[in-house]
């Protein structure tokens, strides 16, 4: 068995250490061995320390988007206020018309805008189709886009 080290106070850094360099042993600081990795990682941790700040910052783009169907089984073209990097992520927002249940759809999403299709769930429900129907016109829908903000030079 190994012999047992005392416990050390508090380290200060400047504990000297062997060190391998080279295939030749070095003596060098614990404080020096640091400041060598954090030169080695200083792009990296840049690159991290950005990433962090943006995402603290909140550099995403998000919009709402209301709108009601104007024929039933046709696509709502929607146009976003503000134009997104790419084609962010376009989520339903389910809601009611009366009893029946209703959700959108988001097609052909491009970082302009969308085509919205809206479905509704069948008032009485029949073996030969399914729960869901073209919502009729004038029927309300909600979306919500998610994505990152296209950057102005």
């Amino acid at each position: 068995m190994a012999p047992r080290l005392p416990l050390l106070d508090t380290l200060t850094g400047k504990e000297l250490v062997r060190v391998g360099s080279e295939g030749k042993p070095a003596l060098t600081s614990v404080d020096a061995i640091g400041q060598a990795a954090d030169r080695s990682f200083a792009a990296e941790i840049a690159q991290i320390r950005a990433d962090i700040a943006s995402l603290r910052a909140g550099q995403f783009q998000s919009e709402r988007i209301t709108g009601s169907v104007v024929t039933a089984g046709t696509a709502v073209t929607v146009n976003f206020a503000k134009p997104f990097a790419a084609p962010p992520a376009v989520i339903p927002v389910p809601g009611w018309s009366g009893d029946q249940f209703v959700e959108a759809t988001a097609t052909e999403i491009t970082a302009t805008g969308a085509k919205i299709i809206v479905k509704r769930s069948r008032g009485t429900l029949v073996l030969s189709a399914g729960p869901f129907e073209n919502a009729p016109a004038g029927t309300a829908f909600v979306v919500v886009a998610l994505g990152l903000p296209k950057l102005t030079p």
